[in-house]
């Protein structure tokens, strides 16, 4: 497997907020617009098996969300959904509306949100491992008063902002590190995300490019059903793709089908939170035919 196919594709920046944000274009302009948005402490790297199977069809382009890969650490403050989805919104303006959108894990969720603010902008999309946030972890949160919220979320980022990067003296030791965790990888894969996922320090060490506040506790102020409201807004057809085998807690797609009512639910069997990852050649076939049949 050659993860990055000879990889074409070119970096580009804009400004979003005051950040440089940093993604890819796989060139192709002129046809299909097809942006790829990644979870949480990834990169846009991680799509490029599946960007190099639909590059030569569509115009690709791959963004790191801010905090992440080569996109631009904020100065202050956290990382929330309204700063993301702006940045998204900024991206999509860059490029010319409308598009198709591919995302994963975090990006879903943003991209669940943006089909719905701005419907008009996005003709296709496909999720992946992306259902209602954790709804567990948030009924516990808004159960509490807002004088408990407020501190939890404070004592969230000062724990957050006093870890320490973890440090590697060699780019191997930081891989070697990356498949404890991804095993079940193909490891020309595992090796190649890792790689694009590390940064060079000032002392010549390697650490992970995401800012570890990423981390931090940031839940907005929409509760409950209002949550589902973004969806009910979405008018474009879209694939929601979910693994069986997925360990990612409180991940629920229960009834996804009657508030997206465009949507087509896909249960890929055996795999977990990374399907993009664990059987590519299926995923990218289920993301081409729904692209091609919905045309």
């Amino acid at each position: 497997m050659n993860p990055s196919g000879g990889s074409s594709a070119q970096s580009h920046w804009i400004t979003s907020l005051g950040s440089r944000l940093h993604y890819i274009d796989w060139g192709n302009k002129g046809r299909p617009t097809v942006l790829m948005i990644h979870g949480s402490r990834d990169h846009c790297r991680s799509w490029d098996l599946v960007a190099n199977a639909l590059k030569h069809q569509y115009h690709i382009v791959a963004m790191d969300l801010r905090g992440h890969g080569d996109s631009e650490h904020i100065s202050g403050g956290t990382y929330g959904a309204e700063e993301f989805l702006f940045d998204i919104h900024a991206l999509v303006k860059h490029l010319g509306a409308p598009i198709t959108v591919v995302a994963h894990s975090l990006g879903g969720a943003m991209a669940l949100r943006y089909a719905g603010l701005y419907p008009d902008n996005v003709e296709k999309l496909v999720t992946l491992e992306a259902g209602q946030p954790y709804p567990s972890v948030y009924a516990n949160y808004h159960s509490k008063t807002p004088v408990e919220r407020m501190r939890q979320q404070i004592e969230s980022l000062e724990y957050t902002v006093s870890r320490q990067a973890k440090r590697y003296h060699s780019i191997d030791a930081a891989v070697t590190r990356f498949l404890q965790d991804k095993s079940h990888l193909d490891h020309d894969l595992a090796e190649h995300l890792a790689r694009n996922a590390l940064a060079t320090n000032d002392d010549g060490t390697f650490s992970w490019k995401f800012d570890p506040r990423v981390h931090a506790l940031r839940p907005d102020g929409i509760v409950g059903e209002d949550r589902f409201s973004f969806w009910t807004e979405i008018r474009c057809p879209v694939l929601m793709i979910f693994g069986s085998a997925s360990k990612l807690p409180g991940l629920d797609h229960t009834g996804l089908a009657d508030i997206i009512t465009s949507a087509q639910i896909l249960k890929m069997d055996g795999l977990g939170h990374w399907p993009q990852h664990e059987d590519p050649e299926k995923v990218i076939a289920a993301i081409r035919q729904f692209i091609v049949a919905t045309l």
